[in-house]
């Protein structure tokens, strides 16, 4: 996916935290700063790893949207 822009449903259905990134165009520190402040859901694979779930992530974004175009509305 070099040089392309990352798409919601080119995602796994546990995304990893750089595909995340490339999807929100955020850098991997500010959304592990995003999981860590439970602001962006996630679940934990392993001690060291976590991943997004698609579904999850689909929903915050909605949620985001809609209340963006509600307030500009």
């Amino acid at each position: 996916m070099m040089g392309q822009r990352m798409r919601l449903a080119d995602l796994p259905e546990y995304a990893r935290v750089r595909d995340v990134a490339a999807l929100l165009g955020l850098s991997r520190s500010e959304v592990y700063r995003m999981i860590e402040s439970g602001e962006l859901p996630c679940t934990r694979v392993s001690e060291a790893s976590v991943r997004v779930p698609k579904a999850e992530l689909t929903e915050w974004l909605r949620e985001r949207t809609t209340g963006a175009k509600r307030a500009t509305a």
